[in-house]
């Protein structure tokens, strides 16, 4: 696993927190001492945590920050995916060092973010050597992809307020970090948590009439990166997906798992979608429609005063006809309605906890698919009778796991939307559809490369989701061997044990945190 480290020394080893907080303290003093011969001035970043008291001795020598390990080599012709990501949120960034936090607090930590996101690039945290679980009657010997993580140094709150203002920042940021993926040799880019909703489901991405974009979707590489020649540039092609497919996929079957284990059926049952205008609620609830007995589309905008709205409604009512859509399915603003909902599927975009205690049906079942969770933690410590689930988890082929502590998942599965950038790519090393980056002509054309060559962007992903799209998608996956991963219920033992271990952090390092 390489982990990025921001205080990591450039040898790779590794770099304690009494020095960076002797570098900081220095920092400090320069400042301090810069301030007070101007005349005053702004604070500096230094200033940050210049309130907090000294950290203990014991301390500077028990946090370390984790090395920072060389890059994994990889043959020419192994297919690389790459799957962009962001931090979640404040606390999130204990994963990343613990460095970054063990003296911080997290009200000063948020008001960094505020400010270093609209600057923050991204960096390598994770990759690994995965091998494919094709058929071997079929699809021959096994072979292998390398599948890194990308992630942006900027959390969802950033992303929201950018998406929400509509000023772009966010959207650039994620093009940036795809250009560079492509500039190191991916054959696949996958969009995780807000990279995709920022993009319009990766639309902005895609190749224009203009001519923006190109460097990104035909990107000339050679092996390690290298440039190649200009008549060659155009031999390497970029997939793009956003993962939303087999995100909706996995957790639809996340939702007959939980609805199966209650001996009950969805068709005796009422079901709620949160988020129903947007991509993946959309055509979550296309799929549900047929087979419960009654259906809530939620959005945050009337139905009167959003096209957007209107639109998927119409579009879930088409599948079930008209006669029976008028007593199914019905569309509201409020949460409140969600009350005498069985089955709650939250898939929104937004990062605040509003699914409450008294939203929520006694004995109701919520599958949330939102990173981050909208389940208010008082829905855990308050309401024992409601089973919260964190949906859309997948795991990689053969029993392989990806452990890195920037992916909060359980035992080494992986999101959903990753395992669709890896199957893709996948697929593609099954079918041979790898250009040899050493030199020639390209393999002739597979079903991969045309996938690779549609209009989407190589995936059923990229853009409006279709329920064609998704059953397709999952039997790319169900091909190369990745199946549903655990399907991980928050209960009110973890969150009393996550409060414990929280408030053991805090009596241990005053300004830190736990990681849960």
């Amino acid at each position: 696993m390489a982990t990025f480290n921001a205080f990591a020394n450039g040898d790779g080893s590794t770099c304690t927190i009494a020095a960076v907080a002797r570098v900081a303290s220095a920092s400090a003093s320069a400042s301090a001492s810069a301030s007070t011969s101007a005349g005053g001035g702004a604070p500096s970043f230094s200033s940050l945590s210049s309130s907090s008291p000294p950290p203990p001795s014991s301390l500077l020598s028990s946090v370390v920050s984790p090395p920072r390990l060389a890059p994994l080599a990889r043959p020419p012709s192994m297919l690389k995916a790459v799957f962009l990501s962001h931090l979640i949120d404040e606390r999130h960034v204990a994963a990343l060092d613990p460095a970054l936090t063990a003296f911080i607090s997290l009200s000063r930590r948020r008001e960094f973010f505020e400010k270093a996101s609209p600057l923050a690039g991204s960096s390598v945290y994770h990759e690994q050597i995965v091998t494919i679980g094709g058929e071997e009657g079929r699809d021959g010997p096994k072979r292998q992809i390398l599948l890194q993580c990308r992630g942006i140094f900027s959390t969802s709150d950033f992303f929201e307020k950018s998406l929400r203002a509509g000023d772009g920042a966010a959207a650039r940021k994620v093009f940036e970090s795809a250009c560079v993926a492509a500039s190191e040799g991916a054959d696949v880019i996958g969009l995780g948590q807000f990279t995709s909703i920022v993009t319009l489901n990766g639309v902005t991405l895609l190749p224009r009439a203009d001519g923006r974009n190109k460097d990104l979707v035909v990107v000339g590489c050679g092996s390690g990166g290298a440039p190649l020649e200009p008549s060659r540039a155009a031999q390497k092609e970029v997939t793009l997906t956003t993962g939303n497919s087999l995100t909706v996929a996995i957790s639809y079957r996340a939702l007959l798992r939980v609805v199966s284990a209650r001996g009950k059926k969805l068709r005796d049952l009422r079901v709620a979608v949160i988020g129903a205008a947007g991509n993946i609620g959309r055509v979550y609830a296309e799929l549900l429609a047929p087979d419960v007995a009654s259906l809530l589309l939620v959005h945050r905008e009337p139905l009167d005063a959003s096209p957007k709205f209107r639109k998927a409604y119409r579009t879930v009512c088409t599948v079930v006809g008209s006669t029976a859509a008028s007593t199914k399915i019905e569309a509201t603003h409020s949460l409140e309605r969600i009350a005498d909902c069985d089955v709650v599927i939250n898939g929104t975009n937004s990062t605040q906890k509003f699914l409450e205690p008294h939203l929520l049906k006694r004995n109701a079942v919520v599958l949330d698919v939102s990173v981050p969770s909208n389940i208010d933690k008082k829905v855990l410590s308050s309401r024992p009778d409601v089973e919260c689930f964190l949906g859309a988890n997948a795991c990689l082929p053969l029993g392989q796991k990806l452990i890195s502590p920037l992916m909060p998942t359980e035992d080494g599965d992986v999101f959903a939307c990753m395992a669709e950038t890896a199957a893709l790519a996948m697929a593609m090393a099954l079918d041979g559809a790898a250009s040899d980056r050493r030199g020639g002509a390209p393999l002739p054309l597979t079903p991969s490369d045309s996938l690779r060559r549609s209009r989407r962007g190589g995936s059923h992903s990229v853009g409006a989701l279709s329920r064609e799209g998704v059953l397709a998608t999952l039997a790319i996956a169900d091909r190369v061997g990745i199946r549903i991963g655990h399907v991980k219920r928050m209960t009110q033992a973890e969150a009393a044990v996550a409060q414990q271990q929280k408030a053991a952090a805090a009596a241990a390092a005053p300004g830190s945190f736990s990681r849960l």
